[in-house]
């Protein structure tokens, strides 16, 4: 099984990308309570941007 980290862009198929990090980013489900939603830190978030067409794809660690 591969990560979809390691698959091509899905807009241009290029395989050129820079990787970063968004901060501040929290990712919680709809169905959430209001105190996990305001105090919990969610997920790491991993982010590529392909050089090519400058599309960027966010992804949960």
């Amino acid at each position: 099984m591969h990560s979809p980290q390691e698959e091509p862009c899905p807009i241009c198929k290029k395989e050129v990308f820079e990787w970063g990090k968004f901060r501040n980013v929290l990712y919680t489900k709809d169905q959430s309570s209001w105190l996990k939603d305001n105090f919990s830190f969610g997920n790491k978030t991993k982010v590529r941007r392909c050089l090519s067409c400058e599309n960027i794809q966010i992804f949960l660690e």
